[in-house]
């Protein structure tokens, strides 16, 4: 008997393969046609990168069937991203990066295009990583809009990295999808200093309730759930809750970095 939820799942991944396609001969359409208007202007200085990945797991989750965690030995991922800067005169420049994710991983995708401030976290088909006008001046750059905020070194995972937004749906391939921010870049001869305003804070896309990742007891649990804590009536689990703050002035975040040499 076919899998028809699993069949599904691979469908998305090759309509997803078809869309890389379909989005790289846009943009051979748009330099062919010699646009002048900014869409034209951004697919021609667009560069594409697509990437697919098979992963096998031959070993079952434990307690897969009785907790209902996804268990295919098998899962296919795909992804296919778009990035552009297009200088709209000498000193003003608009940037812009897309998107596009399919997996069979049940449940990692739904819908696309996130609006600021989404508090639900999940991926979508496809969604914008960056979107930005900067101001690239002499010894100042500034810049508006949602990029990424590169912090530390390591390419996997950075404990210094609190600013970060990444879709980790697939944990084995993370997906930065930038913040929203108001940067200023001032340069002292080879020195930098960087201050950013984060007003807007988000939940980034992570694995889905019933993903292996989460393991038996799901992402919105785990063994803390089953410790006694004093004051908790007996037969009550605490429940954690994600506590995002509001978009006031007052509770935005504020990061000053300083590069010398």
């Amino acid at each position: 008997m076919i899998d028809k939820s699993a069949l599904s799942r691979g469908l998305a991944v090759v309509v997803s393969g078809l869309t890389c396609v379909g989005i790289q001969g846009g943009a051979a359409v748009a330099e062919q046609g010699a646009e002048a208007s900014l869409l034209g202007q951004v697919l021609e200085n667009a560069t594409y990168e697509s990437k697919t990945v098979m992963t096998a797991f031959p070993r079952a989750v434990h307690q897969a069937d009785s907790s209902g965690i996804e268990d295919e030995p098998v899962e296919a991922w795909t992804h296919l991203s778009l990035d552009s800067t297009t200088f709209l005169d000498d000193y003003w420049t608009f940037g812009l990066g897309v998107e596009a994710l399919a997996s069979t991983y049940r449940g990692a995708e739904r819908g696309a295009f996130s609006a600021p401030g989404v508090r639900k976290g999940h991926g979508r088909y496809v969604d914008l990583s960056r979107m930005t006008l900067s101001y690239l001046g002499d010894t100042v750059e500034v810049l508006a809009g949602k990029d990424a905020i590169p912090i530390g070194l390591a390419e996997i995972y950075s404990p210094t990295d609190l600013y970060g937004a990444e879709n980790t749906a697939n944990p084995q391939q993370p997906v930065d999808y930038g913040v929203w921010q108001l940067r200023t870049d001032l340069y002292v001869g080879s020195d930098r200093l960087t201050g950013i305003i984060l007003p807007i804070e988000e939940s980034a896309p992570g694995p889905a309730e019933h993903s292996r990742w989460n393991g038996p007891n799901g992402s919105g649990g785990s063994d803390f759930a089953n410790l006694n804590i004093t004051g908790l009536p007996l037969g009550i689990s605490p429940e954690i809750v994600d506590d995002y703050r509001d978009s006031t002035p007052s509770n935005w975040s504020y990061l000053l970095q300083y590069k010398g040499t």
